[in-house]
């Protein structure tokens, strides 16, 4: 079985940790918002293990910066960390399909950054 880290590891900028409140950059660039929880994801794909490490039963991570916009979209998606590249172009597709409960902060939608790693185990 093939193990990923996903809940309580995504975090938002500025800040790069979850915390009781989260402060995110927003949709208005400059301005910076607080809310109080963060978006939920409502898809969240689990990234193809790389068949080539997968074979050399290698293990490691990959970290991914992207915007969650105002209808919860994924968008801008960089890869920021990987311990090898095929991780990190795996974390970067499987991101792309999520989807979350749009960001709402005083009863308006804002987009967010955020922050995801993605852990590669291998429980066997």
């Amino acid at each position: 079985m093939i193990n990923y880290t996903h809940r309580n590891s995504l975090s938002f900028i500025p800040g790069f940790a979850i915390a009781a409140l989260l402060t995110f950059a927003s949709n208005a660039g400059a301005e910076t918002v607080t809310v109080a929880r963060a978006p939920e994801p409502v898809i969240a794909i689990a990234p193809e293990y790389p068949d080539e490490l997968l074979r050399r039963d290698l293990t490691g991570e990959a970290t991914v910066e992207f915007t969650i916009d105002a209808a919860g979209n994924v968008r801008d998606v960089v890869v920021i960390s990987m311990t090898y590249p095929d991780f990190g172009r795996a974390a970067r597709s499987a991101i792309r399909d999520w989807k979350f409960e749009p960001p709402f902060e005083n009863g308006r939608s804002v987009s967010l950054r955020a922050e995801k790693r993605f852990n590669f185990r291998l429980d066997r």
